[in-house]
């Protein structure tokens, strides 16, 4: 009988709530049957910024382990940690790629091991060792995820994610308050987001809900938006797919 991972979402979040309180969970996304998963937790700055920390767990061949997961670790002007393969406009990420190396690292968690990239053993067959996986994960997050945020977060933003910022502060508190004041409604615009991001051959122009379409010509008016509105077909599909990640939407 094949073994299976032990339950590392619950312990994972409670760490996290422990350790980086400042990092609520958002979101789980699921690849290769559910034996590889990332973790979202994301920190909200002032003015619409965010912080994107993500953990990856992959359970193969009775072995389990957890990873810094590079790729999308990050800082933002939506909500939402997860990217696109093709990457996002509103994001920057760091200069630590993202690599298992050896796929499941040392035999159990060994910090002195350990660098930025190095995955975290949390199984091996029946044997569990999550509660010292989990605290070789803090260490990590700790020595090189915190830092490599701050360090974002203190450059000064490029053009192309000013403009984004500009965006999320003009519409993020509008769907805030949306759902906090009016949750049903939020319900129906994020269906009705989610349906119109399945009919992929339609045009982002076309049938729009009055929410989304005064939206628009809010985003429309903003500087860095308003110079290519009309002209950049792309530009407003690159709107549209802010709003899917906005209502934690995934493709």
């Amino acid at each position: 009988m094949a073994v299976r991972s032990i339950v590392v979402k619950k312990p994972l979040i409670n760490m996290m709530a422990r350790r980086f309180p400042d990092f609520p969970y958002i979101d789980e996304w699921a690849a290769d049957r559910g034996l590889f998963r990332i973790y979202g937790f994301v920190r909200k700055r002032p003015g619409y910024w965010y912080d994107y920390l993500t953990i990856a767990r992959r359970f193969e061949d009775g072995k389990g382990a957890l990873s810094i997961a590079w790729n999308l670790v990050g800082v933002g002007c939506n909500p939402d940690f997860y990217a696109w393969s093709t990457g996002d406009r509103w994001r920057v990420r760091t200069g630590i790629h993202y690599d298992w190396v050896d796929l499941f690292g040392p035999p159990r968690p060994q910090t002195k091991f350990h660098g930025p990239n190095q995955p975290v053993r949390y199984q091996t067959g029946g044997e569990v060792f999550l509660e010292e996986a989990l605290e070789v994960l803090a260490e990590k997050i700790e020595q090189y995820t915190l830092p490599e945020l701050e360090k974002l977060a203190a450059q000064p933003p490029s053009p192309e994610l000013a403009r984004w910022q500009r965006l999320a502060a003009q519409i993020m508190p509008q769907i805030e308050a949306l759902k906090q004041e009016n949750p049903e409604g939020y319900e129906e615009i994020k269906l009705w987001v989610k349906q119109k991001a399945r009919r992929w051959r339609e045009s982002v122009d076309e049938e729009n809900i009055p929410e989304m379409v005064r939206w628009r010509e809010e985003i429309a008016q903003l500087p860095g938006f308003a110079e290519e509105w009309n002209s950049s077909l792309y530009l407003r599909e690159c709107v549209f797919g802010w709003f899917i990640h906005a209502f934690y939407l995934r493709p």
